[in-house]
């Protein structure tokens, strides 16, 4: 179980199979991405993961600045456990 939250743009995280994305204002909808952009970035960026711990998923606008969101191995070790890693 892990927890995590992300105020600006309010994804919340609180163990595997609960993640939820609210949107908390206008300014917040242009940085959302849908689910197939998501999947296609995690493909993009999985080849790399072999070689690197981290990798730069991407890099939101929000109102306090830019906030860069990294996916990690561990991140996606445990996903890939609990079935969810670009499950639909």
């Amino acid at each position: 179980m892990f927890r995590s939250k992300i105020c600006c743009n309010a994804l919340i995280v609180s163990d595997i199979n609960n993640v939820q994305l609210k949107e908390r204002s206008a300014a917040v909808t242009k940085n959302m991405m849908s689910l197939s952009d998501v999947k296609r970035r995690l493909i993009a960026i999985e080849e790399n993961m072999d070689q690197m711990s981290i990798a730069e998923f991407s890099t939101f606008e929000t109102n306090n600045g830019d906030l860069t969101l990294y996916i990690t191995d561990r991140l996606r070790r445990k996903c890939r456990k609990g079935k969810v890693w670009k499950s639909n």
